[in-house]
């Protein structure tokens, strides 16, 4: 066991969601959209093969549920998690 302290997410997160459960549009360029497939093995994300969204439906979704440089992402399928960590903007 380590010493780190014990504390609810909702005492150190600002905001805490998923997404919207539906396929956002795709385009052949806008803004870059991951996914799980776009999650590497060392838990980085690697932008090569990730499809796009046109800017409009990204300048309309909440603020709190954009990606933004120091959060942390938790990817989920099935009983699956990969964790990764937003390092740049």
């Amino acid at each position: 066991m380590n010493d780190w302290p014990k504390v609810r997410l909702g005492d150190i997160c600002e905001s805490i969601s998923d997404g919207d459960h539906l396929p956002p549009p795709k385009s052949n360029e806008g803004v870059p959209f991951i996914t799980i497939s776009n999650i590497g093995d060392e838990g980085k994300i690697d932008f090569t093969n990730c499809y796009h969204v046109p800017h409009g439906y990204y300048e309309k979704i909440d603020e709190k549920r954009k990606p933004r440089k120091g959060d942390i992402l938790y990817t989920v399928v099935g009983s699956f998690t990969i964790v990764v960590a937003i390092s740049s903007k």
